[in-house]
């Protein structure tokens, strides 16, 4: 008798934050709980400073966006004429 895997429903999620884990850990881990992440919230430091890292850690979990989940108009007037 062969073991046959069973199909399990994949659910997408959104993750913010990785919680110290490397990219190979939290795929396992999403792929464990049959779950598939479809964007990663990040901060302005992170997309300002860090952006080429969160696009391979997006790819490397198979995500496909970059979420910066919200900001004030004053905070984002201020961030726009700084770059």
């Amino acid at each position: 008798m062969t073991a046959r895997k069973r199909r399990v429903p994949q659910h997408e999620i959104p993750v913010a934050g990785y919680y110290d884990f490397s990219s190979k850990q939290l795929k396992k881990l999403l792929i464990n709980l049959s779950l598939q992440a479809i964007g990663n919230h990040v901060n302005m430091e992170q997309l300002r400073y860090h952006l080429e890292e969160e696009i391979a850690m997006n790819v490397a979990i198979g995500s496909r966006y970059v979420v910066y989940p919200g900001i004030n108009q004053e905070l984002f007037l201020t961030t726009y004429h700084s770059v």
